[in-house]
């Protein structure tokens, strides 16, 4: 507030007026609502997992995952 140069009375009324455009501000945030409509998503299967995944692991030279 020091760079503002205000005096107390008007320092008062900065931060009325501030708080009270916040509280406007944050009941119209809390009034509108947004509805998003996502579509159904379908389960599919996993892939089945290779048989030789641990063949790989151990050509690698690593015995654990």
């Amino acid at each position: 507030m020091n760079e503002l140069n205000l005096t107390p009375t008007q320092t008062v009324i900065f931060l009325i007026v501030t708080l009270l455009l916040l509280a406007y501000r944050l009941y119209r945030l809390n009034k509108e609502t947004i509805i998003i409509e996502l579509p159904e998503q379908i389960e599919q299967p996993k892939p089945a997992y290779n048989p030789n995944y641990g063949r790989y692991i151990q050509l690698q030279g690593h015995y654990y995952n």
